[in-house]
């Protein structure tokens, strides 16, 4: 069935990460490396909603509250067009999900 298929690919997904060493991934992980890097390339909150199939802007922008820091290490030159007049939060207004590290 499907869920089983998907339960089958979430186990090889892990163990994957876990042999290179990206220890606590979860297969939506990619869901939101996927969301991020959209809404850097596109800048467009509403179409990177509609790709996620979200009913809500506001559950998208879920995905598009960062540290500067962490933006900046793992998007770097996106995060200098970004953080000179986009929304980039600092310090306690901000939310990091670490691209899903539990």
């Amino acid at each position: 069935t499907e869920r089983c298929a998907v339960k089958h690919f979430s186990r090889i997904w892990s163990d994957t990460c876990k042999k290179v060493g990206l220890e606590k991934r979860k297969m939506h992980n990619l869901r939101h490396t996927f969301a991020v890097m959209e809404w850097l390339r596109t800048g467009d909150i509403y179409l990177v909603c509609k790709k996620l199939g979200h009913s809500s802007v506001t559950t998208t922008e879920i995905y598009t509250k960062f540290e500067e820091s962490e933006l900046r290490k793992h998007f770097p030159i996106e995060a200098v067009r970004l953080c000179d007049g986009g929304q980039v939060l600092e310090g306690s207004q901000a939310t990091n999900y670490n691209y899903g590290k539990a």
